[in-house]
């Protein structure tokens, strides 16, 4: 049977999981968070990592990133799970696997190839005179991102203030930007995508690529190139 290592923040979905593999013969290896998993790696040669996204002190796709740039660990088999998934997201036959997240309490989408990371910032600084979307800019291994809230140009209710912000940092047209969201994220896959003319009088349209159907809702995929765009008119409109 297979070696498997198990990466989860949660004890609860650890222990199911552990419970589960353990009874058909796997070895299992649990960790609760993911520092230090390439070493982990190189030292226990699992077969396998199931490797939750949405945990604190480095996210999933941090750790995802770093183990496939690292040459001793960038061949390791790695599957991304998620207590919050709706389906599978490596079902061959889903046509959209996203990043779903909340701003102001209404679901939104962002297609997980233009996401890079969940990041929760504490420590960031503001910018005098900035445009009321900029919250400020923050350092983020190194490099400077801005931090903006896209609630101003969906026509959304303002975010609440406070020093802790979890984004989205998401990349388009060459640029990073940190996508300030409620909070909560889950990744998706999904059948298909509904897609509808701009002046279609489904909300948020003019800023999507198409909707996900998600039982009686549609979920709006948002196009991060769009939304950067709108912003910097916002900022230009502001001075």
């Amino acid at each position: 049977m297979a070696k498997v290592m198990v990466v989860d923040d949660a004890y609860s979905e650890l222990q199911v999981m552990e419970t589960i593999l353990r009874s058909v013969g796997h070895d299992v290896l649990t960790y609760l968070d993911g520092e230090q998993l390439e070493e982990k790696i190189v030292k226990e040669r699992p077969d396998v990592v199931l490797l939750d996204i949405v945990m604190p002190k480095r996210n999933g796709f941090e750790v995802l990133r770093s183990l496939r740039k690292d040459e001793r660990t960038k061949q390791t088999r790695v599957v991304v799970v998620s207590s919050q998934m709706t389906t599978s997201l490596l079902d061959s036959s889903a046509a959209v696997r996203a990043c779903v997240f909340t701003l102001a309490g209404e679901p939104f989408a962002i297609d997980v190839t233009q996401v890079r990371e969940v990041a929760i910032f504490e420590d960031w600084t503001t910018v005098p005179l900035a445009p009321p979307h900029l919250v400020g800019v923050a350092n983020l291994r190194g490099d400077i991102l801005p931090i903006a809230d896209p609630r101003v140009v969906l026509g959304l209710a303002a975010r609440r203030g406070g020093r802790k912000v979890p984004t989205l940092i998401v990349e388009a047209e060459g640029f990073e930007v940190a996508l300030v969201i409620d909070g909560d994220v889950s990744l998706e896959a999904f059948g298909g995508i509904t897609t509808l003319d701009e002046s279609s009088p489904q909300p948020h349209a003019q800023w999507a690529l198409g909707f996900l159907p998600d039982g009686e809702r549609l979920v709006p995929l948002l196009d991060p190139a769009r939304l950067l765009r709108a912003l910097r008119e916002e900022r230009r409109e502001e001075r």
